[in-house]
C-alpha cells in the first residue's frame, strides 16, 4: 500500500525594507547593515527545526515574502531551498515564488533568482501612476514598474502583480483605466488590493482617509466585473488568475492547509493529532536572531 504524505507550505521572512511605505502594517524594518552570514545560519536552522516537526510532509510550495526579500542576496535564496529539497520530498510541481520591488529591477539579478530556483514572481507595482506612487510612498516610478514587469515575465514562468486602490479621491474612471492598462500587460495572476487604514502606520498617524465607503463598493463590484471579463477567475478576496495560475501557496491558507512560517514574526499551522497548532515567531528581527542562535 502506496503511503500518503501531508501536504505542507513553507513561508520565509525577510523583514528588511529600503523604506517603510506608509500603508504598511507587515513586519518590515530598514537595516543599513546585516549580517547575511549570521542570517543564512538562522534561517537554514529553522528550517532544519521544523522538519523534524514535519518529516512525513511533502513541501508543495515555499513562498519567500517581507518586507522585501528580493533584497535577499540570490546564493542565500539558492541556499534555502537546496535546504528545503535535501530534507523534505518535495512536489514535481513545486511552487517557489519570490515578492519583489521594482524598483532598480535588475534583469541579470533576477536571473540568479530564477537560476536558485524560483519559478514565481510577485511583483509589488501597486499603482500605473506617478502622483498615487508618490502617495503611497513607493520608491518606482511608472516607468520602472513597466520594465520590471516586461522584464518579470521574460523571466520566470510567472510573474503575479499587486495593485493597491481605492486611494483618496480616486474614481471610477481612473481606476478603470489603470485596472485595463496593468490587465493588458500582465500576466496569468493579479492581487488587487483596497487601501486599508491599519493601526500603527504612518497614514493611520496621519490621520489618511481611504475611499469612502460607497466609493469602495463600487470600486470593488467594477475591479471584479472587469478582471473577470478579461478572463480571470476570482478566486479570494483580493486574488485573480487566468486558468492554470491561481496561487497554490495562498490556496493553503485559505483551505485550512499545514504550512511553517519561518523567520520574525512569520506564523505557521499545523495539524497534529486533528489538533491545529498556531506558531508565532518572535516579531523583533533581532531578538528573533538572537534568540535562534
Amino acid at each position: 500500500m502506496k503511503k500518503s504524505y501531508n501536504s505542507l507550505a513553507v513561508y520565509i521572512h525577510w523583514p528588511f525594507c529600503e523604506s517603510i511605505c506608509p500603508y504598511c502594517d507587515f513586519n518590515s524594518h530598514i537595516e543599513k547593515k546585516i549580517n547575511q552570514l549570521r542570517w543564512e545560519r538562522a534561517l537554514l536552522k529553522e528550517v532544519q527545526y521544523f522538519y523534524e516537526k514535519t518529516k512525513t510532509h511533502t513541501v508543495k510550495t515555499i513562498f519567500f515574502g517581507g518586507g522585501t526579500p528580493s533584497l535577499m542576496p540570490p546564493i542565500l535564496v539558492n541556499n534555502i531551498i537546496d535546504a528545503i529539497k535535501k530534507l523534505w520530498r518535495t512536489s514535481k510541481k513545486l511552487e517557489i515564488t519570490l515578492e519583489a520591488n521594482p524598483l532598480g529591477f535588475d534583469i541579470s539579478r533576477f536571473e540568479e533568482f530564477r537560476g536558485a530556483g524560483i519559478n514565481r514572481l510577485s511583483l509589488g507595482i501597486q499603482s500605473l501612476n506617478d502622483k498615487s506612487l508618490m502617495f503611497l510612498g513607493r520608491q518606482h516610478t511608472r516607468r520602472d514598474a513597466l520594465i520590471a514587469i516586461n522584464a518579470g515575465k521574460k523571466i520566470f514562468n510567472q510573474c503575479s502583480i499587486d495593485m493597491i486602490y481605492a486611494l483618496p479621491n480616486q474614481t471610477k474612471d481612473s481606476w478603470k483605466k489603470e485596472l485595463d492598462e496593468i490587465i493588458s500587460i500582465s500576466g496569468n495572476h493579479l492581487s488587487l488590493y483596497q487601501l486599508t487604514i491599519e493601526p500603527g502606520t504612518v497614514f493611520f498617524k496621519s490621520r489618511i482617509n481611504p475611499a469612502t465607503e460607497h466609493t469602495a463598493i463600487q470600486l470593488y463590484r467594477q475591479t471584479r466585473k472587469t478582471a473577470i471579463t478579461s478572463g480571470f477567475l476570482h478566486y479570494e478576496v483580493s486574488s485573480y488568475a487566468r486558468s492554470g495560475h491561481k496561487s497554490k501557496h495562498n490556496l493553503t491558507y485559505w483551505r485550512g492547509g499545514e504550512y511553517i512560517g519561518i523567520g520574525p514574526g512569520a506564523h505557521g499551522r499545523l495539524l497534529e493529532r486533528k489538533t491545529t497548532i498556531a506558531t508565532h515567531q518572535i516579531h523583533s528581527p533581532d531578538n528573533w536572531l538572537q534568540a535562534v542562535e
